[in-house]
């Protein structure tokens, strides 16, 4: 058995820190594969609704929207980020 826990409140908010901060392409799919990976591992369920609600989220940060045509170009913004960390802390 894999030591995967599931990640607390805190370590949720600080990968959507480091999102606010710097959100690159590489660093989006690394956090979307990462939480692939827990759904993967842990066949437990996990109880916290604010928990899977935000692992949902980041499930999908490397998306592209196809109607944006700006640089980014992704589904999810540095306000969407910011949103998730304050009802992550409601």
């Amino acid at each position: 058995m894999n030591n995967v826990t599931i990640p607390s409140k805190n370590e949720l908010e600080s990968v959507l820190e480091k999102l606010i901060s710097e959100s690159s392409k590489e660093e989006r799919d690394r956090i979307a594969i990462w939480v692939f990976e827990l759904y993967d591992i842990l066949d437990i369920k996990i109880e916290n609704p604010i928990v899977v609600k935000t692992l949902d989220r980041l499930s999908g940060i490397d998306l592209i929207n196809p109607c944006d045509d700006s640089e980014s170009g992704f589904l999810y913004n540095t306000i969407d980020f910011e949103i998730w960390l304050k009802e992550l802390n409601e």
